[in-house]
């Protein structure tokens, strides 16, 4: 299990070019053996970085 930290979260929704460290651990974790605390989500939805609800969409779509 890994649990994905708040700023790996905020660096897939920021990039707009470029591999996201996210879509590295994708290729290689599968996506059940992730999680994101209850911390993080407050985080990112209590953050600025999450305005763009399309990018905030994707970003959840490719974890969950």
């Amino acid at each position: 299990m890994v649990i994905l930290d708040t700023n790996i979260l905020i660096d897939a929704l920021r990039r707009k070019n470029g591999e996201t460290f996210l879509e590295e651990i994708l290729k290689t974790i599968p996506r059940e053996d992730m999680a994101i605390s209850v911390v993080s989500i407050q985080e990112l939805y209590q953050g600025k970085s999450v305005t763009e609800s399309e990018r905030r969409n994707h970003v959840t779509r490719r974890i969950y």
